[in-house]
């Protein structure tokens, strides 16, 4: 059917098209316009000529005959003339209508000029430069054009894409008011150009329009747009006024333009992109009027030492000054609402921050690392602080809440290892102080604690609850002494809190949050109270606990609630335990860990749970275990020994255990045939019976039956006898039978 239908279509599908050469010129036929050619470069035309170009004055027919048909020349290809670096000037006749953009004439760097035959529709030339025919459109100028300066025609309202591209003898450029709009690198890599001046007039402006001009020092912006990556890697550009008129500014507009000393943002700009000035390395000055300061807009610009904010701005979005090393001073005049994520991140210099009362919100890590400030000044308007807002503003010592200030998220202040002491308001709704110490409203939850208060802390009677993050990075803290009435301790409290060494928790406890104590590097010990029931994920991981007894109140034991704490020896799970899982990565590396016991009640010991034990010799498997993940025992490299109280093997999947062909697995005697025989289980080297099992045929009693079976043993041939071998002397006879009859006489 396909067959028929290609042969039905087969008069209205192209032929395959023709190329030749005639004149030292080559043509291919176009598909779909029967009679006519296109200029071709020489490597189209074979791929043989690949490095051989055009050179000299060009003249390109109107038509051209071949093979005894005339066709008539109506294109110019993509291509056809780049980098035909010989080539002087090119004449094109009246029938070509169509030149196919920007890179036919690339790289031409002896052009002269063009000359258009004046019947020619569609393109003229003035002075040697090609334009539409109407002179409203300069499509390209010739790199070798006899002048290092150009005025470009009044009238002509768009500058084509790539139509000055690489011309490095321009030195200077002069726009028309009649001008509109400017192309896709129309002037990029022009690296002789000087100064410029953009007209009001423009309001359209292409990508890379003066990118990469090496030597430009100078440029004077009256347009309406600037385009993306106007002036990116403009390396020697040293001055950029923008007019009162710009509107709108692309992204990463001046990208790179590392010489470039200062800049001011008039108010009129109301569309600004991404990175308009990152990395310009050489800008020390910035003075903005702008009502928002665009993500990104001076990243790294690690020369930038002020920063002006006049009362237009309104908003600083992401990343504006981020890494912005050496700035000093920050202007901020009244108007600024909001501060975004991560704005002033890294400004390590940055001394002294006073926020004016228009101020509303400060968002997730706005001024993190700004490690040498001193003074800020939260004033009042202020309502929200976002996620590490402060991090690590290691020289901050005093804090003040307004009353405004009610939406604090809890890592705001991590890492203010200076701080000595916050005030609040006491108006403020949502917190109070005691003591240089945050508490809620209530006082009955410890919000906030400064890291420099002190080695030692006694939280006040009637606080309930230790908040998310309340000490988290208080590494001069020693010592803390809880009340008697807390019963929560939220996620990552007392996370990296260096200094632990010892932790009293009271019964009212009930819960500890995920990484309560993680990172504690010199806790080594914890007493837990009779109230807790859930001990949740990564508590105690990579801290530095030596033993534990876990309580029999706990019920839940959460992910890699002990994960890295490397000097653990000793694990205690008081009776009878009620944890019914011990979940994910709980004893992950721990790897002073040589022999552990599973308690009773356990019924799942989920994946990772012991990976990386790698002095890990035994482990005691409880009977009421139904299931172990792959990767529980996973590089624990010197498991030798595994006990094993449950009578009927389980589903192992396989590597469950990857020592086992190395390793002893001790089970009930009777049970020993059941393993031997179940998958993966059997592929321990020994299965052997539990130390002090006379229990022989399985009926959970010794008496005279397990003497009888000893004796069946004894006579017998089964492959299985071994299970006989009370004594564990290697061989089977009277004395594995006098051994149970002791038992028996022992027992009555």
């Amino acid at each position: 059917m396909l067959g028929v239908m290609l042969m039905a279509l087969g008069t209205a599908l192209p032929a395959s098209a023709l190329k030749f050469m005639e004149d030292s010129i080559c043509y291919t036929t176009i598909w779909d316009k029967p009679g006519e050619l296109a200029v071709i470069s020489m490597g189209n035309y074979d791929s043989q000529l690949e490095y051989t170009y055009y050179h000299g004055d060009l003249v390109i027919p109107a038509s051209v005959t071949h093979d005894s048909v005339t066709y008539s020349v109506t294109r110019i290809n993509y291509d056809a003339f780049e980098d035909c670096y010989k080539l002087t000037s090119v004449t094109i006749p009246a029938t070509v209508n169509d030149i196919m953009g920007q890179g036919t004439f690339y790289g031409t760097d002896q052009l002269r000029g063009f000359y258009v035959d004046e019947d020619n529709a569609w393109y003229c030339d003035i002075d040697g430069v090609l334009l539409s025919k109407d002179k409203t459109v300069l499509y390209i100028f010739p790199n070798a054009y006899a002048s290092s300066t150009y005025e470009v025609p009044d009238g002509v309202t768009t500058i084509d894409d790539g139509a000055f591209y690489r011309c490095t003898g321009i030195t200077a450029v002069t726009f028309p008011s009649s001008l509109t709009s400017i192309g896709y690198s129309a002037f990029s890599d022009c690296d002789g150009l000087v100064e410029i001046t953009v007209p009001p007039s423009v309001t359209s402006m292409e990508r890379y329009a003066f990118s990469h001009c090496n030597h430009l020092q100078r440029a004077n912006l009256q347009c309406r747009v600037i385009g993306q990556e106007m002036m990116a890697g403009c390396s020697a550009l040293t001055e950029v006024t923008l007019g009162d008129g710009v509107a709108s500014i692309g992204a990463n507009a001046f990208n790179r333009c590392t010489s470039l000393k200062s800049i001011n943002v008039p108010a009129s700009v109301t569309n600004i992109g991404w990175g308009v000035f990152n990395s310009c390395d050489s800008l020390s000055t910035a003075t903005i009027d702008c009502p928002t300061v665009g993500h990104g807009m001076f990243y790294s610009c690690r020369g930038l030492k002020e920063v002006n904010l006049l009362s237009h701005v309104w908003q600083i979005k992401g990343l504006a000054f981020m890494d912005c090393r050496a700035l000093e001073t920050l202007n901020i005049e009244p108007g600024l609402t909001t501060i975004g994520d991560s704005t002033f991140m890294g400004c390590f210099e940055l001394k002294a921050l006073d926020l004016p009362s228009t101020v509303q919100t400060v968002g997730t890590h706005a001024f993190d690392l700004c490690g040498k400030m001193t003074s800020l000044s939260l004033n009042e308007g202020l309502t929200s602080l976002g996620y590490f807002t402060f991090h690590d503003c290691s020289s901050l010592k005093e804090i003040t809440f307004p009353s405004t200030l009610t939406n604090i998220t809890t890592t705001a202040f991590v890492g203010c290892t200076g701080l000595e002491a916050f005030h609040v308001a006491e108006s403020n709704p949502a917190f109070s102080e005691k003591d240089g110490v945050v508490f809620n409203k209530a006082g009955d939850k410890l919000c906030f604690y400064p890291s420099a208060h002190g080695d030692e802390y006694q939280i006040p009677e009637g606080t309930v609850t230790v908040d998310r993050d309340a000490f988290n990075g208080c590494t001069g803290l020693k010592q803390v002494t809880f009340p008697l009435s807390l019963t929560t301790i939220e996620y990552n409290a007392f996370n990296h809190c260096t200094g632990l060494t010892a932790i009293d928790l009271p019964d009212n406890v009930t819960s500890l949050g995920g990484s309560a104590f993680m990172r504690c590097e010199a806790l080594e010990s914890v007493h837990f109270g009779r109230g807790i029931t859930r001990i949740y994920g990564s508590v105690f991981a990579a801290s530095g606990l030596k033993s534990v007894e876990i309580p029999s109140t706990v019920t839940t034991l959460g992910w890699g609630a002990f994960d890295n704490c490397t000097q653990l020896t000793e694990v205690k799970f008081q009776k009878p335990c009620h944890i019914s899982t011990i979940g994910h990565n709980t004893f992950f590396n721990c790897t002073s860990l040589t022999h552990f016991e599973i308690p009773e009640n356990v019924k799942t010991i989920e994946d990772w749970v012991f990976s990386f034990c790698t002095n890990m010799h035994s482990i005691t498997l409880p009977s009421t275990l139904t299931s172990i993940d792959r990767s529980a025992f996973s590089w624990c490299e010197q498991l030798d020994t595994v006990i094993c109280m449950r009578r009927t093997p389980f589903t192992l999947e396989d590597m469950t255990f990857t020592t086992a062909r190395h390793a002893t697995l001790m089970v009930h005697r009777a049970s020993i045939k059941k393993y031997r025989n179940a998958n993966v289980w059997k592929l321990f080297k020994r299965i052997v019976a539990l130390d002090g099992d006379y229990d022989v045929n399985g009926d959970n009693s010794v008496n005279i039956a397990d003497v009888n079976a000893v004796v069946d043993y004894i006579f017998g041939n089964d492959a299985d006898r071994d299970i006989g071998d009370i004594n564990n002397d290697g061989e089977i006879n009277i004395a594995d039978i006098n051994a149970i009859i002791n038992m028996i006489l022992t027992q009555d």
